[in-house]
């Protein structure tokens, strides 16, 4: 199979990044912020979307291919790998924004030591959130909102689709997501993404024992299905959500420069 990449793959999220753009501007313009961490750092975020942006094209030009008996195990390792591939630049490009943070609000961490999560689950002095969070500003308050810090322990249960996309993260990370639910044209991702397939499947019902549709057109709602990601709604999902989210952060980043 060919995959049909588009010309412009590289700059077609650039008109949705006008504060990633203004932000480039501002490194280009000013010699004080033309550190080689701070221009990598600030190039790979639009890469690792744009890479993303790819790799959903592709996924979805995977489920065109002729689901003949030998395809099949090619199909899903296609889906499987273009799914990875989407979470893992999401997931990475958070922690290049960590480091233009570190060199906006001259925090000083070490290199090695930045990231965008917290470290550990009590306040670090070496922690980039941390630190940030006694900086007591609106983009902290952004942070937490959308990527709340997850304490081991925690007695409060906190919905988030952060720790959602996390715990994605993580299972691609070191494992892979052994089992997926599949329907004709759809392959669903567990809710819990540790679930191995090894209890019964079955359709959630109402109180009139009707099985339970989350759209019109859509498949009925299974077990440790409940959320109905499906591999190609979930990516186009994170992509927009994940650009929206750093889009703010620039935006505060501009206030702050």
């Amino acid at each position: 199979m060919l995959f049909v990449i588009d010309d412009k793959t590289g700059d077609l999220l650039v008109p949705k990044m006008p504060n990633w753009t203004k932000i480039d501007e501002i490194i280009s313009s000013r010699p004080e912020f033309k550190t080689q961490v701070l221009i990598l750092a600030h190039s790979s975020v639009r890469r690792k979307l744009e890479s993303a942006n790819m790799h959903i094209s592709m996924l979805y030009q995977s489920y065109k291919i002729s689901q003949t008996t030998t395809a099949k195990v090619k199909v899903d390792f296609l889906n499987r790998t273009m799914f990875d591939n989407v979470i893992f630049n999401l997931s990475s490009l958070l922690d290049s924004i960590a480091h233009e943070i570190n060199q906006f609000y001259q925090f000083k961490l070490d290199f090695k030591r930045v990231q965008m999560d917290h470290i550990g689950s009590e306040y670090r002095p070496d922690c980039l959130r941390c630190l940030l969070d006694k900086e007591n500003d609106d983009l902290a308050a952004h942070l937490n909102w959308e990527l709340p810090w997850r304490r081991k322990n925690q007695t409060t249960n906190i919905d988030s689709w952060y720790h959602d996309f996390s715990a994605y993260r993580n299972q691609v990370m070191h494992r892979t997501i052994y089992f997926l639910f599949k329907t004709p044209g759809n392959n669903y991702l567990p809710d819990d993404p540790t679930f191995l397939g090894d209890e019964p499947i079955r359709p959630v019902f109402d109180e009139n024992h009707k099985p339970i549709f989350k759209s019109h057109y859509g498949d009925p709602i299974q077990e440790h299905f409940e959320s109905q990601r499906e591999l190609r709604s979930y990516s186009d999902w994170c992509l927009e959500k994940i650009l929206d989210v750093t889009e703010k952060i620039y935006g505060y980043l501009i206030e702050k420069v």
